[in-house]
């Protein structure tokens, strides 16, 4: 029997609000908890999909995924606003089967996938 569920988080405010860094905390918080329990086998894998950012952006994020230490337990999938429409419009998709992809093949139990910031997937 799985004890499989899945939670929905939508965070919408106006631009330059925080709400990355409030993603990113989350996300340092949960590995925070896996590291104190030591609890390795439970380390949730996550998928950061970036989409229509700027590439100095991007970067910044990569750089605060490594300061807050959640990079080695991160795919990063970026799609920055230089790239054509159809990468931006296929790193949402591409970012969710990655993580269908460790939960199927055991590699974790628990994948979390932020999409960061869909309202350019939408254009």
């Amino acid at each position: 029997m799985h004890n499989n569920f899945n939670l929905v988080f939508l965070f919408t405010a106006f631009r330059g609000s925080g709400k990355t860094r409030l993603t990113l905390d989350i996300l340092a918080q949960q590995v925070l908890k896996h590291k104190h329990d030591n609890n390795a086998a439970a380390m949730p894998r996550f998928v950061y999909v970036a989409v229509g950012k700027a590439p100095t952006r991007v970067s910044q994020i990569l750089q605060l995924l490594k300061q807050l230490d959640i990079l080695p337990y991160t795919t990063v999938v970026a799609a920055d606003d230089r790239q054509p429409l159809i990468m931006q419009y296929l790193a949402p998709f591409a970012g969710c089967r990655i993580a269908e992809s460790w939960l199927q093949d055991g590699m974790t139990k628990n994948a979390i996938v932020v999409y960061d910031d869909l309202s350019a997937h939408t254009m």
